[in-house]
This record gives structure tokens, C-alpha cells and sequence, in this order.
């Protein structure tokens, strides 16, 4: 809005017909050089030189002292620049751009990231209000990020009308909130001004066909198959627009174009990038990634511009456009191209090129069999795999009594000449606590020194650390379990120890990583595999190897916890609360071997969680000193 500074005063004193009066006022803003578009008590004023702008301001300056306000001096901008914050968006007249601001894009990673957390720890369940606080803070960066509505759409369709409760996250839902968790590093920025387009499309569909023309020369056409005949027509010249596009990549490319298109439904469609058709919103998403992965900003981007006669509609994005061309000879590019892992992605993208013409996809049926077959005989396995069994609990009470051991022979003050025991010490404590906890993630390599603590009485706390999948996440600090004084003194005593040894060997320093022996050692890589091999260490040392055709890792330490405080009658909700399952999940059931029977070992470790205590025939002196447990049909 053209804006002439008139007090509001004045205009209503006017009459119809004087210069005021509502027509020749608008005309008067029209010749105005100045711009303010108003937004309830904000306003914005653009001008196109400096010296305009200092002459709007004087003005807006004598009619605030003309209406008796006062301006606020540390509110707004009252110098002119090329650069300014305006109700949440970023605003670059230099660059042409609007953009979203780092600290809003980096706030919407982290809550992307923990309701994606959230769901895999909730059987993909979310609770609505987390939703929809996303889906506003989102909405509201349209104008600097148009991408903003394609990737809310699938989320409102699973909102529909709810206003509490939860909802299940649907696959789709879950691949746009990981589209914004990388929303700082891509999609950030729109022109503020019109794109010059270099090439344009004519494109339009019918009942029984498609067509479309570039620049006015190059045609591309195909007919309905038996399926698409029966589509609605804003769908069929929505996917007339997509297959337009596919058939002139090669001539695309990093070019801005203006597509015609007489279907205003598709103009609303391409323009806002969303449709609450399933079906429409479907094609749109195969336009979309077919393309390439959007960005709009100062990085030149590419954009489709869709129009229509009466009037024009626009947005811009940026395209990875790639060529896509049948090959000579199908059967000799895909024995090219063989490979166990790609062979599946080879024959999906054979078929999906050939659906996107119009055509019958052909790698399908004896194709696929004989490629299979011929990948089969090609390729021999060099390391056969072995069944990940769980770890008796006998182990880890020689594991816990080596630890016992290496104690008395190590000294307070570590050296390089104890390096081996230290290591073998390290493996066997990490070993016994992890499996306590039920090797339960904050436990495990990626766990802070902070994070397990030893309490004055003896007992052990763990708190909340890094979890798998939330390294990025800022959470609060809050408790997880406790493991009582009484149940494992030893332990705690040991874990104390070793503590105050690495202090000493770091010089006074502690380490940042809980089972790190010394500041210097590198933890960066350290893995699930790395616990493997502490496992490895510990089980050579006990002299102890699992049954042919079977293997100890890491995971089986949580497959054993779990099964051996299953089998001495452990509520399972103390399981699922040690382990850190779901309480409406039954995948611990997949972590429990219901056909071991109790033994001593058992009962030493997980005996404290059940109603009644270990029995009073099993003490824990009687399991340190190596009492055999019964035996089963897999663990020798």
C-alpha cells in the first residue's frame, strides 16, 4: 500500500467528491514513492534511496508528534538499512531475498529431531499438542521458506480434527520431519522480486492423452493407461505437468521456467506445493523429488512457474536436474550394473522410468528371476553369519569376579607397565555394569562421566545422557534407575576405584567419557563394536567361547539381562523399566529366552528386583565362588 502520512483525522472530516475522499486517495498513495504496509501497530516503510527513506522518516516522526505518541527510542529501526528483522522473518532488499532466521530454523531441527526420538521410543505414537506447536511455528515461515507447506501436509492429514490425545506417525510423516531437521542447511531463503524465466512449457491433458511443448518446438506426448483413464482430470493434467517436465530435463536445466497451464486447480497446487487429495499430494511428491531436493536462495535458483491466462502464480525452488535416458541394450546395462545391494534400486528405477512415459514396466516377472539368479551364482559368501545367541550369566559372574582379581593386583596409581590388566580391568567392570543395566544405551560407550554415578551409601545412579538418536537433542539432566547399595556392593566399590585410578593417571583430569582411562585416550570412534571387543577381551580371559555356529556381542549382554532376570520371576515391568522399553511395547519379548531355567549366577545379579529376594539357599558368596548353573541345549 502506497501510504500518504495523513493523520486519521483529517480523512474522516473529508467529504465525498474532496481531494481526500476515498478514490483520489488512493490514487494520491499510487504516486507515492514510499511503501508501508501496515500489520495491526507494526509497520514497515521501504524506500528506494537512502535520502526517500531519511524523508519518510521525518515524517512519520511529525505525525507521531502530531497524534501525542511517543516512539519507543530501543524499539524497531529507525536508521535505514538493507537488512532488517520484521515480524519473525528476515528481510535482505540487498540480496532480494526473505529468509528465515537460524536461531527459529535450529528451534524447529531440535523439536523435529525429538518428536522423531519420541515416536521410536512410543511405538510411533506422538501426542497431538507437540504437533500442532510444530506444525504453527512451521506454518509461519512460508514466506521465506516455501517448502514449508509441502512438508506440513502429511502432518495435518494425520492431525484431521483432533485437538488431544495421540496419533500413530505415519512413514510419510516421518520423512518430512526428517526433511526439518536439516532445514538449517538447505531451503532457507525466496526472491522478493519476479524470476526472469528462459524457458517455458505449454502443457495440457485430456480423457485420453497428454502433451506438452518447450520454447515453442520441442513436443513431448503419451496416452492414458487403463488406470489413469479412470483419474480424475485436475490429476491427469497435474501428472501430464510432471511427465512434461521428466521428458524435458535435458533441456532444463538450471534454467527458470514458465509453465501454461489452463487447470487453475493445479496453479493453486503447484504454487502452494500442497492439496488435501491423498492422490494429488502423492504426484506432487514424485514432481518434487523427481526434480531434485529444493532450495531457494542466493545460490541462483531454478524455478517452474505455473500460469494461467487470467492470471499469474509463482514459486521458485532449485532443482539437481539429471538425465534420464533409456539404454541400448536393458539386459547389458543391468549386468553392468549388478550387485546383491543394487540390483533392487536398479529394477525399481528401470520400472519407474517406463511408468513416468507411459509405459509397461519391464523389470518384472522372468527378468527379475533370471537377474536374481544370475547375481546367486555369481556371488559366494565369504564370512557365513552366525546367530547372535544371548550371554549366560555365568560369565558375567567370573567376568565380575576377574575384576575382583585384577584389583588386588593393580595399584592406585596406574603405569604404563600395567597397561594390559588396566585394559582387561576396564573390559570386565564395563562388561558386569553394563549388563546390570541391562546394556541400556546411556550406559554404553556413548555414556558421560557424569552420567553413572557411585552414591556415598554404595549404589549406583545412572542419569539421562546420550540416547540413541538424540546426540543432537538438548535434554534436561533427570535419573533413569538406581541400583541399590544392597545389591551390589562390590561393584559399586569397584567402579569407585576406578574412578579415582584414571583421575590420578590423567593428572587430575577426568575424563569426558565414562569408560575412558585417561583425557588422551580417543573415544570419537568408539562404536557398539567397540563393546564387542571389550566383550571379546573378557570372555578369552575366562576361557570361555559360545557353541559353533553362534556368537557373543554387545547386544547379547542386553539378551542375557534380560533373560536371566526373566527366568527368577522378575516382573516384567521392572525389566522394561531397567531396560528402557516401552511400557505398551512387547519387543522385549524378542530379547527373552523363556526356556532358560534360574541359576545362581541369575539370582546374584538380578535377584534383588523380584518380590521376594533371592531364596535363602543361594547367597552371594556361593555364586562369586563359581557355583555351575544348570545347563542349556545353546550355551554349552
Amino acid at each position: 500500500r502506497h501510504c500518504r502520512l495523513r493523520s486519521w483525522r483529517q480523512r474522516r472530516r473529508r467529504t465525498p467528491g474532496s481531494p481526500l475522499s476515498r478514490p483520489s486517495l488512493r490514487a494520491s498513495w499510487r504516486r507515492e514513492p514510499g511503501n508501508a504496509p501496515p500489520y495491526v501497530d507494526d509497520f514497515l516503510l521501504f524506500a528506494a534511496t537512502r535520502a526517500l527513506a531519511l524523508s519518510l522518516r521525518q515524517r512519520v516522526d511529525r505525525l507521531l508528534t502530531n497524534l501525542g505518541l511517543l516512539r519507543h527510542p530501543s524499539k524497531g529501526f529507525w536508521e535505514p538499512t538493507q537488512y532488517g528483522h520484521h515480524l519473525g522473518i528476515d528481510i535482505d532488499t540487498a540480496s532480494g531475498y526473505f529468509f528465515a532466521p537460524v536461531e527459529k530454523l535450529q528451534k524447529l531441527a531440535r523439536q523435529a529431531r525429538h518428536l522423531l526420538q519420541r515416536a521410536t521410543r512410543n511405538c510411533r505414537w506422538l501426542p497431538v499438542k507437540e504437533l500442532q506447536s510444530f506444525a504453527g511455528q512451521a506454518q509461519y515461515l512460508f514466506l521465506a521458506i516455501p517448502a514449508a507447506r509441502f512438508f506440513l501436509r502429511e502432518l495435518h492429514s494425520v492431525l484431521g480434527d483432533k485437538w488431544g490425545g495421540r496419533v500413530r506417525l505415519s512413514p510419510q510423516l516421518s520423512r518430512d520431519l526428517q526433511w526439518w531437521t536439516q532445514v538449517p542447511s538447505h531451503a532457507n531463503g525466496k526472491n522478493i522480486h519476479r524470476p526472469v524465466e528462459s524457458a517455458y512449457i505449454h502443457c495440457d491433458s485430456s480423457g485420453y492423452g497428454w502433451g506438452a511443448v518447450l520454447n515453442g518446438r520441442l513436443e513431448a506426448r503419451g496416452f492414458w493407461g487403463i488406470q489413469d483413464e479412470q483419474q480424475h482430470i485436475t490429476w491427469k493434467e497435474l501428472k501430464a505437468v510432471r511427465l512434461a517436465v521428466l521428458s524435458f530435463l535435458p533441456h532444463l536445466a538450471g534454467r527458470n521456467v514458465l509453465l501454461h497451464e489452463d487447470n487453475q486447480a493445479v496453479c493453486h497446487v503447484l504454487t502452494g506445493l500442497t492439496s488435501r487429495s491423498p492422490e494429488m499430494m502423492n504426484e506432487l511428491r514424485r514432481l518434487w523429488y523427481r526434480i531434485g531436493v529444493p532450495r531457494d536462495g542466493p545460490s541462483g535458483p531454478t524455478s517452474l512457474v505455473p500460469s494461467r491466462a487470467a492470471a499469474r502464480t509463482r514459486y521458485s525452488r532449485q532443482a539437481s536436474l539429471a538425465r534420464h535416458c533409456i539404454p541400448d541394450s536393458l539386459p547389458a546395462w543391468l549386468y553392468l550394473r549388478r550387485g546383491a545391494v543394487s540390483a533392487t534400486l536398479t529394477l525399481s528405477a528401470v520400472n519407474g522410468f517406463f511408468k513416468d512415459h507411459g509405459a509397461e514396466p519391464v523389470a518384472q516377472g522372468e527378468l527379475v528371476a533370471k537377474v536374481r539368479r544370475g547375481l546367486a551364482a555369481s556371488q559366494v559368501s565369504l564370512q557365513p553369519s552366525r546367530t547372535r545367541l544371548y550371554l549366560p550369566a555365568r560369565i558375567l559372574v567370573s567376568s565380575l569376579r576377574l575384576a575382583k582379581d585384577l584389583r588386588t593386583q593393580l595399584t592406585d596409581t596406574w603405569t604404563q607397565a600395567q597397561a594390559e590388566l588396566i585394559l582387561l580391568f576396564r573390559a570386565c567392570l564395563a562388561t558386569v555394569l553394563l549388563a546390570t543395566f541391562f546394556c541400556r544405551g546411556g550406559a554404553g560407550v556413548e555414556c558421560r562421566s557424569g552420567d553413572l554415578l557411585c552414591t556415598p551409601t554404595g549404589g549406583i545412579l545412572l542419569y539421562h545422557g546420550t540416547r540413541k538418536g538424540q546426540r543432537g537433542t538438548s535434554t534436561e539432566r533427570k535419573l533413569l534407575c538406581e541400583l541399590p547399595a544392597s545389591a551390589h556392593p562390590d561393584m559399586a566399590k569397584l567402579l569407585q576405584y576406578f574412578d579415582a585410578a584414571r583421575t590420578r593417571f590423567s593428572a587430575g583430569k577426568i575424563p569426558d567419557r565414562r569408560w575412558a582411562i585417561s583425557v588422551r585416550e580417543p573415544t570419537t570412534n568408539w562404536t557398539a563394536d567397540t563393546l564387542t571387543a571389550w566383550l571379546q577381551r573378557v570372555l578369552c580371559a575366562v576361557h570361555e567361547q559360545p557353541p559353533d555356529g553362534f556368537a557373543w556381542t554387545s547386544h547379547s549382554l542386553r539378551k542375557g539381562a534380560a533373560t536371566a532376570a526373566y527366568s527368577i520371576g522378575t516382573p516384567m515391568q521392572k525389566i522394561k523399566f531397567f531396560g528402557g522399553w516401552a511400557r505398551e511395547s512387547d519387543v522385549v519379548l524378542d530379547y527373552i529366552d523363556p526356556t532358560v531355567l534360574p541359576c545362581p549366577g541369575a539370582w546374584q545379579l538380578f535377584g534383588w528386583m523380584t518380590p521376594g529376594g533371592p531364596p535363602p539357599n543361594v547367597t552371594r558368596q556361593s555364586a562369586t565362588d563359581g557355583i555351575s548353573e544348570p545347563q542349556h541345549s545353546l550355551n554349552g
